[in-house]
Order: structure tokens, then C-alpha cells, then sequence
């Protein structure tokens, strides 16, 4: 992550049954949504149709100090045209 008061960068694409996640410019998840075995629930390829898409900040234990809070900004929802890398 970057420094407080510098923006980070979150790119989420999911085509057909694959995700991947990157933040400021790293992998961070790239997998098969079919592999995956919830711990609760129902599994992520029932649920990913009528899913949602969740903002939200984690902070590990004390990492953020006073009023802990987050922001967002340039927020982006597109359909997915043609072939993308990696896919």
C-alpha cells in the first residue's frame, strides 16, 4: 500500500470464470472461480451472478491511527469488449 494521503490503485477483472485483482501494478489474485471452496456460504459460482460489488478499508490491529476512515474516487464499471490480457 501506498503512504497515507497517496491514492492506490485497485483494478478487479473478472471474465467468464477468472479474476484478478491487482494493486498498484501487482497481482495480487489471479484464479479460477470455480476452484474455489467457500468456508461459508454458497460456492462463489452461484453467487457471483447476483453479486455485489463491497468498498471497504482494512486495517490490521492499531495500523490506522484516530478517526480511521476511507475514500474513493474514479470508480469504474465496464462491460469487458474483446480479449484481455491474460485471459
Amino acid at each position: 500500500l501506498k503512504p497515507l494521503g497517496e491514492w492506490n490503485t485497485f483494478v478487479v477483472t473478472y471474465k467468464g470464470s477468472r479474476i484478478l485483482t491487482v494493486l498498484n501494478g501487482r497481482i495480487l489474485y489471479d484464479v479460477d472461480t470455480l476452484e474455489l471452496k467457500p468456508e461459508q456460504g454458497a460456492a462463489w459460482k452461484d453467487r457471483v451472478a447476483t453479486g455485489f460489488i463491497g468498498l471497504q478499508r482494512h486495517a490490521p490491529g492499531g495500523a490506522v491511527e484516530g478517526e480511521a476512515y476511507a475514500s474513493f474516487r474514479n470508480i469504474y464499471i465496464r462491460e469487458l469488449q474483446g480479449r484481455v490480457a491474460g485471459y
